[in-house]
């Protein structure tokens, strides 16, 4: 089917590079050069956000790319839009149990090798999402053994002629379900197969692979955010903000630190001090809980006199705000509420982006087709310049809307700093949680020193400060910068 890419591959390709950096408020892209611009390829990444991770690869890898998909996606217009995309039926052992509708118990991917293999050969690329499904633990899945066996197989069926680098991907979103969200796409270092690795696997093909599986997955486990729940990720989010007091952050580094806090615990958590200090940093972030309280907001120093000031200033910034944007909110309501609408129609977080991004699009087309026809009836203009300025509105309204966010949720904070200072109980409580936030700060620190080693303790690494951020955002839609007191 990979050789089918063509106009459909296209019109998605387009579309996904439409949509995503309108669902999106931040994406960055890290370490793309690693990514080769022509040979065989495969991009292999972790699968938390269903059809939303393919279109944010395919819109960001800089080349046309195939995809390995479930069978069970395979049927009526759907499986034959995946086809024309160049995508590859999988057969997965879920896929062929004894009761499957599907596959009624046969599993058989020779259909897969055979176009995995070809393909390669012609030198194209193709995306591999090894968990095997898609999800939302809070840590990578096991590792299934596919690629490893199609790697070694075009190998050994190649004779070696050709190379094929394997780029691991990791995927990171601040939260990926949100309208305006964040998320980080990082291109780690190329893997290859090594000789030693060919012998063994023509002595035992199933250990090579498993060996070659686990290494894999250790690298794929460096590029994301892997804890065994979603508290402990809470957590290390915490021991970040607590030990880089204040520090300015780009994603990329956010997402690093905190990377770094969380493989620290899952390596130490048995160890008494490393035991002792979660407790108390849950205790304060228990207790910020409690007071609806940020971080920063008892790291600085706030008095009322600023507090109140930042609320008019935004006040006023909305008043001016809100008028300009109501000519654009009801051209988008339409998509705003079908994109809410989205969030009752599946439990499964990994599946509700896909569905808004898909619905909006939709929508969007029906609501901007006839608002243009209606203007251009009844203002007299020309259909094809309505066109296209209904699409250059709506996509303002958007940064217009996300300031008006932004302005609330400072006035939000701002009030209940306000509360809690005016209030002597609350006010006590204040300055026992900066007293609390200082013996962390100082234990989370010596803790660092003592445990990383001065390349960790480096916040500048390859590929993420060097020059090889790429934040792959329209101007026109681009958030200004990436703030915590949206989180």
């Amino acid at each position: 089917p990979i050789e089918t890419m063509g106009l459909a591959y296209n019109v998605c390709l387009l579309l996904s590079k439409l949509s995503m950096p309108l669902f999106f408020g931040e994406i960055f892209v890290v370490g793309k050069h690693r990514i080769p611009k022509d040979g065989p390829t495969i991009i292999t990444s972790n699968h938390p956000n269903m059809f939303v991770d393919v279109l944010l690869l395919a819109s960001t890898c800089g080349r046309p790319i195939g995809f390995w998909a479930k069978a069970t996606l395979f049927k009526g217009w759907v499986g034959k839009l995946a086809i024309a995309c160049g995508a590859v039926p999988v057969m997965r052992k879920v896929d062929a149990a004894p009761n499957s509708p599907t596959t009624g118990g046969h599993m058989d991917n020779s259909a897969l090798s055979e176009a995995s293999l070809k393909a390669l050969k012609e030198g194209k690329a193709l995306c591999i999402f090894p968990e095997g499904t898609s999800h939302s633990e809070s840590h990578l899945l096991t590792l299934k053994d596919g690629l490893a066996w199609t790697v070694f197989e075009c190998y050994l069926k190649t004779n070696g002629d050709i190379e094929i680098p394997i780029i691991p991907c990791g995927i990171t979103y601040i939260n990926k379900d949100r309208w305006r969200s964040s998320v980080v796409l990082h291109y780690g270092m190329p893997l290859k197969l090594t000789q030693e690795q060919i012998e063994e696997f023509k002595s035992d093909p199933k250990k090579a692979v498993k060996k070659f599986t686990a290494q894999l997955e250790d690298v794929m486990l460096g590029l994301t955010l892997n804890t065994p729940d979603w508290e402990t990720l809470t957590l290390a989010h915490t021991c970040r903000r607590i030990y880089m007091s204040g520090a300015p952050l780009s994603l990329p580094e956010y997402v690093e630190v905190t990377r770094r806090f969380s493989d620290f615990y899952n390596k130490a958590k048995d160890v008494p001090e490393v035991q002792d200090l979660r407790r108390d940093v849950s205790a304060y972030q228990n207790r910020l809980d409690a007071l609806h309280l940020k971080d920063y907001q008892v790291r600085e120093e706030f008095t009322v006199g600023m507090a109140t000031w930042k609320v008019w200033d935004r006040i006023i910034f909305l008043l001016i705000l809100i008028p300009l944007s109501i000519p654009g909110f009801i051209l988008n309501l339409p998509v705003l509420l079908a994109g809410k609408g989205m969030n009752f129609l599946t439990p499964h977080r990994e599946s509700k982006a896909t569905l808004k991004v898909l619905t909006s699009l939709v929508v969007v087309a029906i609501v901007y087709t006839l608002t243009s026809l209606v203007a251009a009836f009844y203002f007299d203009l020309p259909y094809l310049f309505c066109c296209f300025v209904c699409p250059i509105l709506g996509a303002v309204n958007i940064r217009i809307l996300e300031e008006e966010r932004t302005g609330i949720f400072s006035i939000i904070s701002s009030l209940r700093i306000v509360s809690v200072i005016l209030r002597n109980a609350q006010r006590e409580e204040l300055d026992q949680l900066k007293k609390m936030r200082a013996s962390l700060e100082d234990r989370i620190s010596s803790m660092v020193q003592k445990n990383a080693t001065p390349e960790q303790r480096h916040l500048h690494i390859e590929g993420v400060s060097m020059g090889t951020t790429k934040k792959f955002m329209p101007p026109l839609i681009r958030r200004p910068s990436f703030s915590e007191e949206m989180l």
